[in-house]
């Protein structure tokens, strides 16, 4: 069973590999600075882009919020917009996740900053969100679908020493950035700057609703892995071969092992995702309860917890 599900593995890490070494031409590359800006300013949202979001400290039961920055440029191209603060550190992450790994993601085709503001021109990867997909999964393909992605996790881990600044905690960037992504793990607010990985522990020691419970010094030695922090059933692209895609990779950054298990809790919870895909999620990123519980004690979720964690 194992051998025929690293086969299988293998197999998209082959479909992978080719497509990375194809030279496709996009259509906006014959276009002239002046049209790329205003095809920017009038493209319409990519509708399975739209994303919301709960208010996490009420239990997810608050205002919902409800947005989008990812539009729809042309038809091999989406372009996401934000701040250059953000969006830098997910163009180093996808270019790093192409070069290191086999892990399907999205070609950044170009990168444009205009002051604080910035465009991310992406690949436009065709297909179907997995949330929209998994209703109608037979258990065997669920579980195949959990084995795929928690390989995806493990050679990110396995790429991650790679980065030469593998060692600092946040974004991909030359300086220590603020920490922000799933509520779980940093709240409502940015965290940091944190410049090594025991200021990252101390502040997950001292968050609120944990009742003295504090990473250790043996926690020091563990390394910090490219994480992607919103491993989300809608950041999931099932393409017509078949392929996982992973999209959206702005929450992305070094952190310990254990914030993948915590964060793809925390997408689960605001996504309400069926019990079927909580269930996988230890499969998938690993299981690390004592750490879930030193750092998301004070959180309510659905997945077995009726209450505090």
């Amino acid at each position: 069973m194992t051998d025929k599900l690293n086969d299988t593995l293998t197999r998209f890490a082959s479909l992978s590999d080719l497509e990375r070494t194809s030279t496709k031409v996009s259509s906006l590359d014959a276009w002239t600075d002046d049209e790329l800006e205003e095809r920017i300013k009038t493209a319409s949202p990519l509708p399975d882009a739209i994303y919301t979001l709960y208010t996490t400290f009420s239990g997810g039961t608050g205002p919902m919020i409800i947005g989008h920055n990812v539009y729809d440029l042309c038809r091999d191209t989406v372009v996401k917009k934000g701040v250059d603060c953000y969006l830098a550190p997910e163009a180093r992450a996808l270019d790093f996740v192409r070069a290191h790994t086999s892990i399907p993601v999205p070609k950044v085709r170009r990168y444009i900053v205009s002051g604080y503001h910035a465009n991310l021109l992406m690949e436009k990867i065709e297909g179907t969100r997995l949330d929209k997909l998994w209703p109608s999964y037979s258990p065997l393909q669920r579980f195949l679908t959990a084995w795929i992605l928690r390989g995806y996790i493990l050679e990110l881990r396995k790429a991650s020493s790679l980065y030469h600044r593998f060692h600092v905690p946040g974004p991909m960037a030359n300086d220590p950035q603020q920490c922000h992504g799933p509520a779980f793990l940093f709240g409502d607010d940015y965290q940091g700057p944190f410049e090594h990985s025991r200021q990252l522990f101390d502040y997950f020691s001292k968050r609120p609703g944990n009742s003295g419970l504090r990473f250790d010094n043996s926690y020091d030695s563990q390394p910090l892995v490219l994480t992607h922090n919103d491993l989300s059933m809608r950041n999931i692209i099932v393409d017509r071969d078949g392929k996982l895609w992973l999209v959206d990779w702005e929450w992305s950054g070094f952190y310990p092992p254990f914030c993948e298990y915590i964060a793809t809790k925390n997408a689960a919870f605001n996504d309400r995702a069926p019990r079927s895909w909580c269930n996988y999620i230890p499969l998938i990123t690993g299981i690390w309860l004592n750490e879930e519980r030193m750092v998301a004690r004070a959180f309510p979720c659905h997945l077995g917890y009726s209450h505090a964690i």
